[in-house]
């Protein structure tokens, strides 16, 4: 599995939805406890991605 650390919310929206186009979603883009935006996918390559922004990207 492949991991990408955008530096925001918009970065993450961005490249989740284009490993997204084609692919298969695992698991939405969302907060959770350990990250403001967290999602999990299988591009069209069926290559497994999870996308994370670190949660001190969120701000205080």
């Amino acid at each position: 599995m492949l991991s990408i650390t955008p530096r925001d919310e918009a970065e993450a929206r961005q490249v989740f939805d284009a490993l997204a186009n084609g692919g298969a979603v695992q698991v939405p883009l969302c907060k959770t406890f350990f990250s403001p935006c967290f999602g999990m996918l299988a591009d069209c390559f069926k290559v497994p991605w999870m996308v994370m922004m670190p949660a001190e990207a969120a701000g205080p």
